[in-house]
């Protein structure tokens, strides 16, 4: 927070090329994580603690994901969830 940047440039500095932005190809929900995968091939995976909604789902609902834009996030509709792929990146830090 408070780094002068917006979204993209965020992105694009944690992918560490210019000129692009990472962005998310596919979703997986475990019992126990968030596993993301973007274009770039990095995987990144968080406790599924964090998203308590998701924690409660069942599978069907845990499975029922769209992406946010062009790869910016994930969306729960049946859960009334949004994921960015920003806060995941900046996870923990």
């Amino acid at each position: 927070m408070g780094s002068g940047r917006n979204a993209a440039e965020d992105l694009v500095a944690a992918n560490g090329k210019r000129g692009s932005i990472a962005r998310i190809s596919d979703v997986l929900v475990t019992d126990a994580s968030l596993v993301v995968s973007l274009e770039d091939g990095r995987l990144l995976a968080v406790p599924l603690e964090w998203f308590p909604r998701l924690r409660a789902a069942a599978e069907d609902e845990r499975q029922g994901w769209t992406l946010i834009g062009p790869g910016m996030g994930i969306r729960w509709e049946a859960l009334d969830q949004d994921v960015s792929l920003k806060a995941l990146l900046h996870a923990g830090f």
